[in-house]
């Protein structure tokens, strides 16, 4: 912390500016409007949600002193119970937004076991606020929406259809009186819809909810969180606002389905996270028809789309019309092949394969159920269920199929590059990835697919990049915040990386073992801690990586003895490469290499490792003329130029 950095000084008869900060205060060289939720600089604006501005706030008021978790849990999030994860993001987002660095910070500095402390001077406002730029729907729902009762869910019919009046005419005052400047991208979450009534179909319910997803997250203006990240929100008790503000979003969608004997109905309200008032709620009743389905999911987006006054381009117009079947019975086959497939077990993969080759049957036409086919194929054999012969020439004709009948399938490309890489083709991986978010720039997963890709040839920055596109787009998704986590640790910024891992372990999110977060300890020379938590870690992608980092930090505490034990294990494991770091470790240079030079196949630890890791973990390696023809070996195994270059 720099000497001159300057605080509030309470002698200084700043006292009652302090308690009034709501009003605005100059913070670097930031103007910070609270009751705009906004911060103006010389150059842009940035729009924050109420609960990012809340933690900033109370920063300021405490301005040069440490503010620890208990406090900002007690004073902005009581009397809900939340975890560390939510304040950790809300912090990331306030550096993110002021420019700040984790590691020379100007803005917020991290206390670690305690909390946060704000380090940039805090200020009167030389002039005025700017106006007013509240929404009108603010106002309006004062008069005209009800408060939701957040505990009474699911949303009732007749209830709704009351409201559909009234937050109608509330609606379009506030579209007519919204002002034009808006966040951009504009960010949104769509809650888990309720099925409910005298026929309940969960199984249609989340099918309407998982396509809608698919078609708003085709639309570049808007950041539509995922999927993974909504659905630990159903039947919950928390606020719209808390909702909002953990993921992060401006607006909420919320939605209950209901079947009439032939008729399917839709009531879904869009509600200001802020504040949680109704922009407008409406009622969409139809035939039940798969072509219905479709048509209910496009008014949807496009009643979205007008209200937060998103345009859209031609390419989004034909894909939001476009139905993807015509036969009711293929389109819910998928949806149940679907729902097996996210089971992640040999038992779920299985069924999916049933369901979606009579999806098949019953419109040969239908893509989605093509790529559906395929990627129960491809987990198959990622998962070690079935051998490649077995199952991936299938999978790849089956890819092929749905893409002469759309061209244009974001999922086809996703799972292509998902098959390149298992048959580790990496620039035809990267291609294909690539083209699946371009054509679908929400395609939260293909963002994070293409981050672990990179990582595994060696190109940080680009996994980095599409490592927080993905975290953005599904918060709590495990694999995205690990691959943040990953690429940070490539990009050689280790603090960064190790509060990332930590931050990994707050989402309570089932996972074998936080490898990531014992790399970040080592790589910040936390050697002990890093054995502790290896102890009993096994991950099966990394191989022989736990035991092998395990092993070097004994080395670095000078326990020579343990390594060598590590070693023999690894050695009669199979795992030469692991091994050989040790052997490297210990000084056998001359015998590290003679066992990296029987590899035959690389796999991914010793993939990351050799382009991301050794030359901080292992320098007497890469120092090695021998190392440049390991690294040409294994680019040349991943269809790369000596270079490394796609």
């Amino acid at each position: 912390m720099a000497s001159d950095t300057l605080y509030i000084s309470r002698k200084d008869g700043f006292d009652e500016f302090v308690r009034n900060l709501d009003d605005g205060f100059r913070l670097g060289d930031w103007d910070v409007h609270p009751r705009q939720n906004l911060l103006t600089g010389q150059e842009r604006e940035v729009h924050l949600t109420p609960r990012c501005m809340d933690v900033l706030v109370l920063l300021a008021r405490h301005s040069g002193q440490v503010v620890d978790r208990d406090e900002f849990s007690k004073s902005i999030w009581y009397p809900a119970v939340v975890t560390d994860d939510a304040l950790t993001r809300h912090i990331s987002t306030l550096r993110k937004s002021l420019g700040d660095d984790l590691e020379q910070p100007k803005f917020i500095e991290t206390i670690p076991k305690r909390g946060y402390r704000l380090l940039a001077t805090v200020k009167p406002l030389a002039s005025s606020p700017p106006p007013e730029r509240t929404p009108a729907v603010v106002t309006a729902s004062r008069a005209t929406s009800r408060k939701v009762d957040h505990t009474a869910r699911p949303l009732r019919p007749l209830g709704l259809a009351l409201l559909v009046v009234v937050a109608g005419l509330a609606g379009l005052l506030i579209h007519m009186t919204r002002p034009t400047e808006a966040v951009a991208p504009t960010s949104i979450a769509v809650l888990p819809f309720e099925a409910f009534g005298i026929e309940e179909d969960d199984l249609l319910t989340d099918g309407l909810h998982h396509d809608l997803l698919t078609r708003l997250s085709h639309i570049d203006d808007l950041r539509v969180i995922s999927r993974t990240s909504v659905k630990r929100y159903h039947d919950t008790i928390l606020p719209i606002t808390d909702i909002a503000a953990e993921l992060d979003v401006a607006w909420i969608v919320e939605g209950a389905v209901q079947k009439f004997g032939d008729e399917i109905q839709l009531n879904a309200q869009l509600i200001d996270g802020a504040n949680d008032s109704h922009v407008w709620a409406r009622t969409y009743r139809r035939d039940l028809s798969a072509e219905n389905i479709f048509a209910i999911q496009s008014d949807i987006v496009e009643d979205i789309a007008a209200s937060l006054e998103t345009t859209l381009s031609p390419v989004e117009e034909e894909q939001l019309h476009a139905a993807p079947t015509d036969s009711l019975a293929s389109y819910t086959l998928a949806v149940q092949g679907r729902a097996y497939l996210d089971a992640r077990t040999e038992d779920g993969a299985e069924q999916a394969l049933v369901f979606f080759r009579n999806a098949i049957e019953q419109d040969p036409d239908y893509a989605i159920a093509w790529v559906g086919l395929a990627d129960a194929l491809t987990m198959l054999h990622d998962y070690g269920y079935r051998s490649p012969e077995e199952v991936l020439p299938e999978a790849e004709a089956a890819i092929e199929h749905a893409l002469e009948l759309n061209p244009e399938l974001a999922e086809a490309y996703a799972s292509l590059g998902a098959l390149y890489s298992t048959r580790v083709k990496m620039p035809e991986a990267i291609r294909s990835l690539k083209r699946a978010t371009a054509l679908r720039p929400g395609y939260a997963e293909a963002h994070n697919w293409l981050s672990w890709n990179y990582q595994l040839i060696g190109m940080p920055a680009e996994a980095l990049e599409s490592a927080r596109i993905a975290v953005e787009l599904n918060p709590f998704s495990l694999e995205a915040q690990a691959n943040l986590a990953g690429s940070l640790i490539g990009e050689g910024r280790f603090p960064e990386a190790l509060e990332q891992a930590r931050f990994m372990d707050t989402l309570y999110l089932p996972f074998t073992g936080n490898f990531n977060k014992a790399l970040a300890l080592y790589l910040n020379g936390k050697y002990r801690e890093t054995i502790e938590i290896l102890e009993p870690m096994q991950v099966a992608w990394a191989g022989g990586g736990p035991k092998a980092v395990r092993a070097l930090s004994h080395i670095k505490l000078g326990e020579r003895q343990q390594a060598e034990t590590l070693h023999d294990e690894l050695l009669e494991l199979g795992h030469h490469f692991s091994a050989g770091l040790i052997l490297a470790a210990l000084g056998e240079i001359d015998a590290a290499f003679a066992l990296m030079d029987e590899i035959e196949h690389w796999g991914h630890w010793p993939a990351l490792a050799m382009n991301l890791y050794l030359e901080t973990m292992v320098p007497e390696l890469v120092d090695d003329a021998r190392f440049a023809e390991l690294l040409t070996d294994l680019r040349r195994q991943h269809g790369l130029d000596a270079d490394g270059r796609l």
